[in-house]
């Protein structure tokens, strides 16, 4: 997958993940275009960051009495060059939460990769993965539950071995960013040398520098 346009974006969209859940407004139309590599979003929690990055990677469906409503006369999605849709970006896109469907087997992380891996049929092995993304040996054959702060290296693992080629984190505070900074960043290089599309919203305000070399594209909110 070359790039992902999307033009138009907006309205509300019912956020969750393991850390908690928000509706998040995105009132202003926004146009973004993804390309292999990783793209900061940046803005709080209530701001349209989180909106477009769980859009892009899971079903929209009535959560209680929430429901996603995004105005779809106006958004534009297109594929590398070729109108698609939100449904169609989603089967190619993986949520980097336990929430999401693939993540919530209860086998271990390597039996997970290995299913991938034989689906995909992948050029690669499992331990060569596990190795890529330096997962340690012990929490590899532990699954998502019990790998501790590693859990973004190990999702990231999995949805590779299963040929998913954009991945979209949670919004993540400043305070998470900080407690798991080097794991994300390690997942944001891999999958950007492995020609992926990474999509990252935070309200975490990184310095020039790492922003610069670390992200290919940068949206504020």
């Amino acid at each position: 997958m070359e790039n992902i346009n999307i033009k138009n974006f907006s309205g509300w969209v019912f956020c969750r993940s393991t850390r908690g859940s928000y509706d998040v407004l995105c009132s202003t139309p926004r146009s973004f275009e993804f390309k292999p590599g990783a793209t900061l979003l940046h803005g709080a929690i209530d701001t349209g960051a989180w909106a477009i990055s769980y859009a892009l990677s899971v079903k929209l469906k009535k959560i209680g009495r929430s429901q996603a409503v995004l105005d779809e006369q106006m958004l534009q999605i297109s594929v590398d060059d070729q109108l698609s849709s939100l449904k169609e970006v989603q089967k190619h896109a993986c949520y980097l939460d336990t929430t999401f469907k693939l993540f919530r087997s209860r086998v271990a992380v390597k039996t997970l990769i290995e299913r991938g891996l034989k689906f995909s049929k992948a050029a690669i092995t499992a331990e060569e993965l596990r190795s890529l993304f330096e997962i340690t040996q012990c929490r590899f054959k532990r699954r998502l539950s019990r790998v501790g702060n590693e859990h973004f290296r190990c999702m990231a693992a999995i949805g590779y071995a299963w040929g998913l080629d954009v991945f979209c984190f949670p919004w993540m505070s400043a305070k998470m960013v900080s407690y798991y900074q080097n794991n994300i960043f390690a997942v944001l290089k891999v999958l950007s040398s492995l020609g992926k599309i990474a999509i990252f919203p935070t309200e975490y305000c990184f310095e020039p520098e790492p922003v610069d070399s670390m992200f290919c594209a940068s949206y504020y909110f």
